[in-house]
């Protein structure tokens, strides 16, 4: 083995070495000081007496974390669920909302309408049926959020195109958006939204 070698596999292995410990220390340790911080919050959380501020605490450190895991420490049902549609929303994570239980629909329709508005993608909206929510409200609150009426040619049925349609209307304060709407009941309740916009 010639010098120049031994110097290039030396080089070589410093670089892989030096690399290992920067990912150690700038990647693998704060995630574990996270870890640790968060069970030292969870013992807190877990000393508290009260059964509702329990539950409180642990949804706070879980929506403060972004760790979905600690909602399922929370034994109420209905916090648990509030819980992953908190952290849902804020990571934009569907899979969180299909945890909600279907019974919750609500919580489940405004998780997913949540992801919805923060992608301003509205075939998320297709997630909610009506077994597990009611879809227009996705639709339209979409429609607003983005205040473009061609993002309502995306969705597949008249009746949730003319909500959308309503959701930009009211958005940008425009009553000939509601003439397009083709079911008269909801032009005409999109004619009333907008008169009424301040």
């Amino acid at each position: 083995m010639t010098k120049k070698t031994k110097i290039l596999i030396t080089v070589i292995l410093a670089v892989i070495v030096g690399g290992g410990i920067f990912v150690y220390q700038y990647r693998w340790m704060p995630k574990r000081e996270i870890k640790i911080q968060s069970l030292q919050k969870i013992k807190e959380c877990e000393r508290i007496e009260d059964d509702f501020k329990k539950y409180d605490c642990f949804q706070k450190l879980a929506i403060s974390t972004k760790d979905a895991s600690i909602c399922g420490l929370i034994e109420s049902d209905y916090m648990s669920f509030e819980c992953f549609k908190e952290i849902g929303i804020s990571t934009k994570d569907l899979s969180l909302c299909k945890k909600i239980n279907r019974e919750y629909k609500s919580l489940r329709a405004n998780c997913i309408t949540g992801i919805a508005k923060n992608l301003k993608n509205i075939t998320i909206c297709e997630e909610i049926d009506f077994i597990n929510g009611w879809p227009e409200n996705c639709y339209s609150s979409v429609g607003a959020m983005v205040k473009d009426p061609s993002i309502c040619k995306e969705t597949k049925e008249i009746h949730y195109r003319d909500h959308c349609l309503t959701g930009v209307a009211v958005g940008l304060k425009d009553s000939s958006l509601c003439e397009r709407i083709q079911i008269d009941s909801i032009r005409d309740y999109c004619l009333e939204r907008v008169e009424t916009v301040d």
